[in-house]
Order: structure tokens, then sequence, then C-alpha cells
């Protein structure tokens, strides 16, 4: 025969949201990585990141030897597209490093 299932539904399953451990608390807020829609732990590499290639620039300029801040800055770059899936782009530094006088052109929309 059949059995009408209008007994109490099971008590729902707690959100999943109180599970999750409070996030590590950063040094200091990472200024426009929240808006970007990172993870925490790929905001703070790409924070190093900025930092060390601003060393890496400074090093150059003083004609320093910047190959071991440049070896930093590959190792961080590695760890962000291990975490985000997708290769580290410096913002301004998008396409190709050719030194293409007026502006580039957009390119093609592909289809």
């Amino acid at each position: 025969g059949h059995r009408c299932s209008g007994g109490a539904a099971p008590p729902p399953p707690p959100p999943a949201a109180a599970a999750v451990a409070p996030a590590a608390a950063a040094p200091g807020p990472v200024a426009g990585a929240a808006e970007a829609g990172l993870v925490p732990e790929a905001a703070e590499v790409v924070a190093s990141i900025k930092a060390v290639g601003d060393e890496v620039r400074a090093i150059k300029t003083a004609k320093g030897d910047a190959s071991g801040k440049i070896a930093e800055l590959l190792a961080l770059k590695e760890r962000y597209k291990a975490i985000t899936g997708q290769d580290y782009v410096a913002p301004g530094q998008q396409g190709s490093k050719k030194k293409n006088k007026g502006g580039g052109g957009g390119g093609g929309g592909g289809g």
C-alpha cells in the first residue's frame, strides 16, 4: 500500500558558512584585491608581487643585480597561477611587450 510521507520534515542542514574558519588576518587590508574578486590568499600574493616588482625596479634603476628578486617574483607569479589557475598579468602590461607606437588597435573580435 501507499504510505503518505506527511511526517515531520528532516531538519535542514546547518548553513555551510558556519563551518568556514575566519580568514587569517592579512597584514593590513590589500587595496583593490577584494573588488577584483580574488581569494584572500591570491590577494596577498598579488600584494607581494607588486612589492617585489617595485624592489626589482629600484634595483635596476640603481644599476644593481636584481636576479635574486626576479627569481622571487617568478616564484610568486607561479604561486598566483597555482591559486587562481591563470597567469598573473600586471596592470598596464596586457598584450605583447612590443613598444607599439600609437594606441594599439583593439584585437579583432574572434569569430
